[in-house]
């Protein structure tokens, strides 16, 4: 009888997944880091942490793409949600949501939220960018109130 118990437990324990040691959100804060020092190797080094698989976007397109990038937006991580299982696709994706404070070419600034995906690279084991957000679920962002995707802060 208790062989049996002791059976039923093993089974359904579930196996943790052991995550890199740089979290998702450090990761996005670098990578933001990196794009608003707007420098050439810099943003080779960004260009390096994006996910390989992102529709063969190769590093001009990818400047050409980033380099207007505000060094002044302030970026504040609002959640970050590690993966309790593989997608559809078997990757594990981490969500990191976060709130930018970006100047404003008419004074003041505005604050948008944003949500970045990053898919893990188990052969690394690194977290790597969803740059063109094709693990990104479109129907959340489409329901969302458009209060949610753009406020502006008076005042500042």
């Amino acid at each position: 009888m208790a062989l049996s118990s002791l059976m039923v437990v093993s089974c359904t324990q579930k196996q943790e997944m052991k995550f890199p040691e740089m979290s998702p959100d450090k990761v996005v804060m670098r990578f933001y880091d990196l794009l608003g020092d707007s420098g050439k190797l810099t943003n080779k080094e960004a260009f390096q942490m994006i996910d390989g698989n992102d529709g063969g976007i190769d590093q001009n397109t990818f400047r050409k793409w980033t380099e207007n990038f505000s060094s002044e937006s302030k970026i504040t991580i609002t959640e970050t949600k590690l993966p309790d299982k593989p997608n559809e696709n078997g990757d594990y994706i981490a969500i990191v949501k976060m709130e930018i404070d970006t100047p404003s070419f008419f004074g003041g600034t505005f604050k948008t939220t944003s949500q970045m995906n990053l898919i893990l690279d188990q052969a690394e084991m690194k977290w790597r960018i969803d740059f063109l957000a094709q693990t990104i679920n479109e129907d959340d962002f489409r329901s969302a109130s458009p209060e949610a995707k753009l406020t502006p802060v008076a005042g500042k």
